[in-house]
């Protein structure tokens, strides 16, 4: 149980890679999506366009009205200008800040690494006695935000402990919004967080964030305790998968290749969100780091949102 409250206090932004490049077991990039496509287990290869999620994993009534509203499949060389770095420093990250090199474009993928700090000599010191690290971190915050609607990312994690993979959002509060309740200042949307192979129970989580004002937090979510179900006898960081969260004014709906993780109707935002994509190393985790196992990284196909 520490480790899931250690892990839900991390911020959110799980985060994550691969660790080598394996150029011939990559899949080839996919092609831009049309307006018909919907979010599948086979989304990016192919997939099912008749249906929102994997064949009788749900109702196809699901996904009816529901249109393509904004994608990226990161065809180029580097991020488009939908995506900036975020150079968000919390005091649970000190030793490990965002660095816009963590982030590179490529083969129609976006990778997002952990790499120890070159520039910092001695790397270890009394304030970071486990090392000085850089991180990534980019978002939508300026430019794309939604509210309500299909989320999706094809994502392969890191398979190393040390970091934590992340596809989540957060909100752009209304002006004048009541502090209390969520559908005026929107809240944290943690659709994946992969914390690596072996960290705790399945390191695999999905969680919403909400502290009313003079109240309580709100934190919704944990594990994913259908492991079994959703990857077989694969691992988060072994090939890419498709995480999504479904959002409506009722609820949220978390789903790992259309196969339903987790639903909550608690402190459901009313207000746009936007995308964060990151791998972050806090503090509690840089122990973990092993100079044999850098750079850390996590591989992103596409980051898709489908709205009616």
């Amino acid at each position: 149980m520490a480790a899931l409250t250690a892990l839900a206090a991390c911020g959110g932004g799980g985060d994550s890679g691969d660790s080598g490049d394996d150029k011939a077991a990559r899949p080839t990039p996919t092609p831009v999506v049309q307006p018909s496509d919907v979010p599948t287990a086979g989304a990016g290869e192919g997939g099912d366009a008749d249906s929102p999620f994997t064949s009788g994993a749900t109702p196809k009534s699901v996904a009816e009205g529901y249109a393509l509203a904004w994608a990226d499949e990161f065809l180029g060389e580097a991020l488009g200008p939908d995506w900036a770095v975020r150079r968000v420093i919390a005091p649970n990250r000190a030793c490990s800040p965002p660095d816009e090199g963590q982030t590179t474009v490529s083969g129609g993928f976006v990778r997002l690494a952990v790499t120890r700090d070159p520039a910092k000599v001695p790397n270890v010191t009394k304030a970071c006695p486990d090392g000085q690290y850089l991180n990534a971190m980019i978002g939508t915050d300026n430019t794309k935000s939604f509210t309500y609607g299909i989320f999706a990312a094809r994502i392969k994690f890191h398979a190393e402990q040390g970091a934590h993979g992340s596809f989540w959002m957060q909100p752009h509060p209304k002006g004048g919004a009541d502090p209390t309740d969520a559908k005026d200042t929107g809240v944290e949307i943690d659709v994946s967080e992969y914390f690596g192979e072996g960290f705790d129970k399945s390191s695999l989580t999905s969680f919403i964030h909400f502290r009313p004002l003079g109240q309580k937090q709100i934190r919704s979510g944990g594990y994913v305790k259908n492991m079994d179900e959703v990857f077989g006898d694969e691992l988060p960081s072994d090939d890419y998968h498709v995480y999504s969260v479904q959002w409506t004014p009722q609820e949220y709906i978390f789903r790992i290749d259309g196969k339903e993780t987790f639903r909550t109707s608690q402190a459901v935002s009313g207000v746009p969100q936007y995308f964060i994509l990151s791998l972050l190393s806090s503090d509690y985790e840089i122990p973990k780091i092993t100079d044999d196992v850098l750079p850390l990284t996590m591989s992103v196909d596409w980051v898709r949102a489908w709205q009616k």
